[in-house]
C-alpha cells in the first residue's frame, strides 16, 4: 500500500506543474540514465533507447534518479544520495533543481501506483523502491 499522503502530493504536483504554460513545448528523452548513454564515434556519447515525450527538461531527470538502486541503498543516506544525483544532474543541464525534485516525486509515486495495481502479481520490492525515493525527494 503506497502511503495516502505521497499519492496526494504527486497529484497536486502533476496537476500543477503539468498546468504551467509551456510544459509541452519541448521532446525530451524519458529513459535518460547511465545505460542508455553509450560512447560513440560520430560524437563522445550516443543517447539510445528514448522514450520521447512532450515535457519540460526537470521531468526526464526521474529515470537518473531511480536507476542504480544498489548504489543509491548502499550508500550512507539514501536521501541525500539521490537528491544530490538531482543537483548534480540540474547543475550540468542548467536546470531546475526544486521542480525536478518534484517530477521526480510524482513520477516515482505514479509508477509505484501503476506497479501495485498490476492484475498480476506486483513486484513489492519495486514498489517499495520507488516509493523510497519519491520520500526522499519531499521536503
Amino acid at each position: 500500500m503506497l502511503p495516502r499522503r505521497l499519492v496526494d502530493r504527486a497529484a497536486a504536483i502533476f496537476t500543477e506543474l503539468g498546468g504551467e504554460a509551456g510544459v509541452d513545448d519541448r521532446l525530451v528523452h524519458t529513459d535518460l540514465h547511465d545505460g542508455n548513454v553509450l560512447a560513440a564515434d560520430r560524437e563522445p556519447w550516443l543517447a539510445i533507447d528514448p522514450k520521447p515525450m512532450a515535457a519540460v527538461p526537470e521531468f526526464a531527470v526521474a529515470c537518473l534518479v531511480w536507476n542504480r538502486e544498489e548504489e543509491a541503498t548502499s550508500a550512507p543516506s539514501l536521501r541525500e544520495h539521490v537528491r544530490r544525483k538531482v543537483e548534480i544532474t540540474c547543475a550540468a543541464g542548467d536546470l531546475d533543481v526544486d521542480q525536478a525534485m518534484m517530477w521526480t516525486l510524482a513520477r516515482c509515486a505514479l509508477n509505484a501506483v501503476w506497479e501495485a495495481e498490476r492484475p498480476d502479481a506486483a513486484d513489492a520490492d519495486f514498489v517499495t523502491w520507488q516509493v523510497s525515493v519519491a520520500k526522499a525527494m519531499d521536503g
